[in-house]
């Protein structure tokens, strides 16, 4: 039963001082508080529930999954718990979880719940590609492409940077980029 894991976790780790939070709270209504909470399980199951969103989502879904997390709590904490806008991020975080499954193993220690292993059938993780070894699928050569590309941008930003540098902004000229017309 759910409640009686969390009991359970919440006993063992508020044995080693996990999920001792103090801090300062800016309340809805405006004042600013002094707020201390004791949560070691919420803090525990949360480590471990990050940590395997690390081995399932890709890059760019756990980068907003961060951010929507903030949301949530935000608007939960201000009682939007009802409004169409918590349950717009709830259909974010819900799709986020469709494959989310696996074991996570924690170290409870002096205050920290670390994870220590973890495993998934769903894992995005393949140590073939991750080793970077010279006998894995991962062709090392594809590299220097990506690399060239990925910083043109700020290759050139900084290019730009050092001859306005040198010379001064108005020696640079207009630079006009059409903007393509429709076949009107």
């Amino acid at each position: 039963k759910p409640h009686e894991l969390i009991l359970k976790i919440r006993d063992m780790a508020g044995k080693h001082g996990i999920g001792r939070i103090e801090h300062m709270e800016d309340r809805i209504v405006g004042l600013k508080t002094r707020e201390t909470y004791e949560v070691p399980a919420a803090e525990t199951i949360i480590n471990a529930h990050i940590d395997l969103e690390k081995m399932v989502l890709t890059r760019h879904q756990k980068l907003l999954k961060y951010e929507i997390d903030h949301k949530w709590a935000t608007a939960v904490y201000q009682g939007l718990w009802v409004d169409p806008y918590k349950e717009d991020l709830d259909a974010y975080i819900n799709n986020t979880q469709k494959n989310l499954t696996g074991t996570v193993t924690m170290k409870l220690h002096k205050g920290t719940a670390k994870p220590v292993s973890r495993e998934s059938p769903l894992s995005l993780y393949d140590y073939n590609l991750a080793s970077f070894d010279i006998n894995t699928h991962y062709d090392q050569g594809d590299a220097k492409g990506f690399i060239n590309l990925w910083g043109l941008p700020s290759v050139t930003a900084w290019n730009l940077k050092r001859k306005i540098a040198e010379e001064g902004i108005k020696k640079q000229g207009k630079k006009v980029v059409p903007v393509p017309q429709g076949d009107d």
